[in-house]
């Protein structure tokens, strides 16, 4: 009997049996690796947030920095979480791809992430048309909450919200993207769990703007975690991820000017 084909590959481009977003790594070193990224990712978080509140501000009761100092924070978390996952790679003899860092098909990743922002820009608007139509309150829920996020930022023209965006997706799409999805896979034997699992942990890093808009992030996370499953490329919900937050800071700042 000829052998069953999987029609829907792991990644487009990849044979269904070789999926380098599959690592062979034991359970212990799996979970390791994961509660030490996670938590030097959100212990730097926490400690930019409070330098960058007393140093760059006015203290905890006014910690609104300049926004080139949030673009600078986020870089550096960048880069941190980078050389975090180059060190646990090294570890481990695995290559780059394994989080989804590839060079090859750069053209088509971009293309990908381009239709990637497209459908959550997508998911978004149109959960909000069903919420305000079942829920109409939810509008003026998700209104309080955007004037609550825009008190916490700083106004920022186009470029430093490009940069802001740049630097949040880059360090976020890393850790849960690249190093949470694909290790909880390999725990758990299924992309759905590692996506729906990721997704709550990316959902409570933005509790502090209010629980609307949580409940959108979590849905947006798993949408990010379907592309990232599919392509098996990081660029492609780094793009998606940079493009949907450009969009949402333009808004926040024209709403502030309102």
């Amino acid at each position: 009997m000829a052998p069953m084909v999987q029609l829907v590959p792991e990644y487009v481009g990849a044979s269904p049996s070789v999926n380098p977003l599959i690592v062979s790594q034991g359970r212990g070193s799996i979970l390791f690796d994961l509660v030490v990224a996670c938590a030097i990712f959100f212990a730097t978080l926490i400690a930019l947030e409070i330098v960058g509140a007393f140093v760059f501000a006015g203290g905890l009761d006014d910690p609104v920095p300049n926004a080139w100092v949030l673009v600078g924070q986020r870089g550096f978390l960048s880069v941190v979480m980078g050389l975090v996952l180059w060190g646990l790679l090294r570890k481990n003899a695995q290559m780059p791809a394994s989080l989804g860092v590839r060079n090859d098909g750069v053209v088509r990743s971009v293309f990908w992430g381009l239709v990637a922002y497209v459908s959550v820009f997508g998911y978004v608007m149109g959960l909000g048309i069903l919420v305000s139509l079942v829920w109409p309150d939810a509008v003026r829920l998700m209104e309080e909450a955007q004037r609550e996020n825009v008190e916490r930022l700083p106004t920022m023209g186009f470029g430093v919200a490009l940069a802001f965006s740049l630097v949040v997706s880059v360090s976020e799409e890393l850790l849960f993207r690249g190093l949470i999805v694909t290790r909880l896979r390999s725990l758990t034997g299924s992309w759905m769990l590692a996506v729906a699992i990721s997704s709550i942990f990316f959902a409570v890093l933005h509790i502090p703007q209010g629980g609307m808009p949580v409940a959108v992030i979590f849905g947006l996370s798993v949408i990010l975690g379907f592309w990232m499953v599919w392509q098996g490329n990081l660029i492609v919900p780094i793009i998606a991820h940079m493009l949907f937050d450009l969009t949402s800071l333009t808004w926040l700042n024209r709403l502030a000017g309102s």
